[in-house]
């Protein structure tokens, strides 16, 4: 069983890892520089980063939660993925940011990548209709552009 907390900044550097093996996955969609623990440290300047641990502190999973709204980086330890850990890191992001006031989650999600599309659907989310084309960082292989993904989250609208 996993738990859900906000990171410690000592754990920048594991987040860091942890993400650039979740994220090995779009190396041929995308070009993007590795994450750091100095990336992290950057990313933390904007939103919380929560993590899920599991009963001896080994970090399963991780999410970026933004001031805004916006949900990012989800990232599952590949050898975990598919028991749950991604769900119940979201519904942390969601809880987080719903008691902050927000009415919508969003996430953005890469056009070449239609199975995070239809993750993101079993969790309750829409496409919006707006998509934003990538340019510069991170660098395309392949045609594709963002997805703007919401959820109803507070206000009686998903409780």
């Amino acid at each position: 069983m996993t738990s859900v907390r906000t990171c410690k900044p000592e754990e920048a550097a594991a987040i860091a890892e942890l993400l650039n093996r979740a994220y090995e996955v779009e190396r041929s969609i995308v070009v993007e520089s590795p994450d750091t623990a100095e990336s992290i440290a950057s990313d933390r300047c904007l939103g919380t980063y929560l993590v899920a641990v599991d009963e001896v502190g080994t970090m399963a999973g991780c999410v970026l939660v933004l001031r805004n709204g916006f949900v990012l980086r989800l990232a599952v330890e590949p050898t975990l993925q598919n028991r749950g850990i991604g769900r119940q890191l979201m519904n942390e992001a969601e809880a987080l940011l719903a008691g902050n006031g927000m009415p919508l989650a969003y996430v953005s999600i890469l056009s070449a990548r239609p199975e995070l599309r239809h993750y993101y659907e079993r969790l309750g989310y829409s496409t919006t209709g707006e998509t934003c084309p990538l340019t510069g960082k991170p660098l395309p292989l392949v045609s594709c552009h963002l997805i703007k993904m919401a959820k109803h989250i507070g206000h009686g609208t998903n409780e």
